[in-house]
């Protein structure tokens, strides 16, 4: 901080055309603390924070380089070193300094978000002792990051949430999360069966797990089909016969599986 109110200082000193003596007098100090100011060297007191800012003509904010929240790639960047201190083993470390990045800015709803998939990402690497308590903050983050109004982070905010509070064994909550979720799709179904199955209810997971499977065959086929005409306009006749060749070996498994299904449909 001390390095950026320096050069902060220094360049809106020399934009008004003012010596650093012309600045001194201005704000009723000697031009040597100006020049500490302008080498790291001291903060200015707070008393001459105001005048300061008035005779540089910016705000506080300004003068302190002092923002709510960061940018999305300073978010990124700052979030990319503390992943570097993961991969070299330094955890606790890496921990510590994400809570302290996160506490520094309360309001950034973006870095609190992505602040808590990075915890999530290396929570295995903590030793059990620091697991509940990273488990904890991580379900604080993702729950300002659920504030987020994107509708694309909102939901993924959703969705680390309920994965969290699945983690915890808060089972009931993260359906009612899922539930928040409109046309839960595909990872959403999976995510619900893999709690579902850990709560017991085997047959719901299992019918859960079914719809996804036939709606990933249908999203196979309908994929494939895409490719087949593309072959065709392409006139790629060595193409279209591999193609056709891979459709029907799906539409074989697609009617064996569904007979499978069918078979092994639990009774009502």
């Amino acid at each position: 901080m001390q390095n950026n109110v320096a050069k902060t200082i220094q360049q809106k000193r020399r934009s008004k055309g003012y010596t650093q003596e012309q600045l001194a007098q201005l704000v009723g100090v000697s031009s040597a603390a100006v020049s500490k100011w302008e080498t790291a060297s001291a903060l200015p007191d707070v008393s001459i924070l105001c005048p300061l800012a008035r005779a540089l003509d910016c705000s506080l904010d300004e003068l302190l380089e002092f923002s709510p929240v960061l940018t999305r790639q300073q978010v990124d960047t700052q979030l990319e070193q503390i992943e570097e201190q993961f991969q070299k083993g330094e955890i606790t470390g890496a921990g510590d300094s994400c809570k302290k990045l996160v506490q520094e800015y309360p309001n950034d709803l973006y870095l609190a978000y992505r602040a808590a998939q990075l915890l999530e990402r290396w929570f295995g690497a903590f030793s059990t002792e620091e697991q509940e308590s990273q488990l904890a903050l991580m379900i604080q983050l993702a729950h300002r990051g659920q504030q987020i109004e994107q509708p694309e982070l909102h939901r993924e905010a959703v969705s680390l949430l309920a994965s969290l509070y699945a983690r915890k064994k808060s089972f009931d909550r993260a359906l009612e999360l899922l539930d928040e979720l409109p046309g839960c799709n595909q990872e959403g179904w999976a995510m619900r069966a893999e709690i579902l199955r850990q709560k017991g209810e085997l047959e719901l997971a299992c019918k859960l797990d079914r719809r996804t499977l036939q709606e990933q065959m249908q999203a196979v086929q309908a994929t494939l089909q895409r490719l087949v005409e593309l072959a065709r306009c392409q006139q790629s006749q060595q193409m279209l016969d591999g193609l056709v060749q891979v459709q029907q070996t799906m539409n074989l498994a697609d009617k064996q599986l569904t007979q499978v299904l069918e078979d092994t449909e639990p009774s009502n």
